[in-house]
């Protein structure tokens, strides 16, 4: 019941608020931080057995992402969470610990990125993640890695550039792959933010600390729905930051494809995975499992991995990193591959995104 007085107080369920310009801003936040709330709650139940970590306030990502991570009910404590900066060759299992295995984790736990999705696409289908949440600005955050960088010339076309008279002229794309639940299609791209570097609580520029770099989502160049697959464009202006993944794209594509020191192909070790992720929009962590198995493969071969690796909400999307024993050159050797994290299907088993085919968009 609303009701007015004749001092100029209004009387809501109880409350005295002034009226007025200050009264009805207050009235008018709290309609909208309820309304807010509500559509947080709903994302949040709607993405089935995914890992993404839907943020109330996009503007204290950081505050939120401790609250959650300290607050995890999942992984308490996160125990078996590596802070990336802290992983060493010491916690592979004994039968992995040989140079080439630690340097492969270490190059992709560096081009791991952490990602803000700002929006949810008109076009995510009935029955998709999210779809509850279609045309809303609720964030959520995600997991993906660094693949592929490309110089480009002429005016740039970033968000940023468009519509200015003096646009960057020397500018990369940046190729990022995830899982297409995190990042459906352009339209959700062009409004995602990929933090690079975000490798330990201090280096978040909310502490005051510039080491994270942050690149703009520019357009999905690749998915496939049914297997979680995506593949997106973003865009830098930032020559050092270009540097320094370069410098870990050399160091992958020189990567050996049949790793050496590894467990004898009879030795019956169980099979290794390493997850790197930001769970709950958190800085980025390692965790060591062991993979599983694989589901029914389709017509062409494809499927996806199961493993016991911890991960939370926030680690969709992450490379997983499965050392397998393939024939190659008629030889049995251990192969490197990284599949994107699609969620859990139980508290402590995993499953991926399927290796498989990005038609072209």
């Amino acid at each position: 019941m609303l009701n007015t007085d004749t001092v100029g107080i209004t009387t809501v369920a109880g409350l005295s608020i002034l009226v007025g310009g200050a009264g009805l801003l207050y009235l008018w936040q709290n309609l909208k931080a309820n309304v807010n709330r509500h559509a947080v709650s709903r994302k949040r139940k709607d993405q089935g057995f995914h890992e993404c970590e839907v943020v109330e306030n996009s503007s204290s990502v950081m505050m939120e992402s401790e609250a959650k991570w300290n607050g995890c009910t999942k992984n308490p404590g996160h125990l078996t969470f590596i802070p990336a900066a802290a992983f060493t060759i010491d916690h592979l299992p004994k039968a992995y610990q040989n140079e080439e295995m630690f340097e492969l984790v270490q190059n992709v736990s560096a081009r791991t990125v952490r990602l803000r999705v700002h929006y949810t696409s008109p076009a995510r289908p009935d029955g998709y993640p999210f779809h509850h949440s279609r045309g809303e600005r609720v964030m959520h955050t995600g997991s993906g890695w660094v693949r592929d960088i490309h110089a480009c010339h002429g005016p740039c076309r970033c968000p940023q550039c468009h519509g200015k008279l003096m646009p960057h002229r020397q500018w990369w794309l940046v190729r990022v792959h995830t899982a297409c639940h995190v990042v459906f299609d352009t339209s959700e791209a062009q409004q995602t933010l990929v933090d690079v570097f975000y490798d330990k609580e201090s280096s978040n520029p909310e502490n005051g600390k510039s080491s994270m770099k942050t690149m703009q989502g520019l357009r999905v160049i690749a998915k496939n729905e049914d297997q979680d697959l995506c593949r997106f464009y973003c865009v830098t202006h930032d020559n050092n930051l270009v540097n320094e993944l370069q410098k870990y794209m050399k160091q992958w594509e020189k990567q050996p494809t049949t790793l050496m020191g590894m467990p004898n192909w009879q030795d019956n070790h169980a099979h290794l995975c390493v997850i790197v992720s930001h769970p709950h929009g958190y800085s980025k962590q390692v965790t060591v499992g062991g993979w599983e198995g694989h589901t029914e493969q389709n017509e062409i071969g494809e499927c996806a991995l199961t493993y016991r690796a911890d991960t939370c909400t926030g680690s969709s999307g992450a490379p997983v990193i499965l050392p397998r024993k393939q024939a190659r050159n008629g030889k049995l050797g251990w192969t490197p591959t990284v599949f994107p994290h699609s969620g859990a299907i139980s508290t402590d088993l995993n499953l991926s995104a399927e290796g498989g085919v990005f038609p072209a968009i």
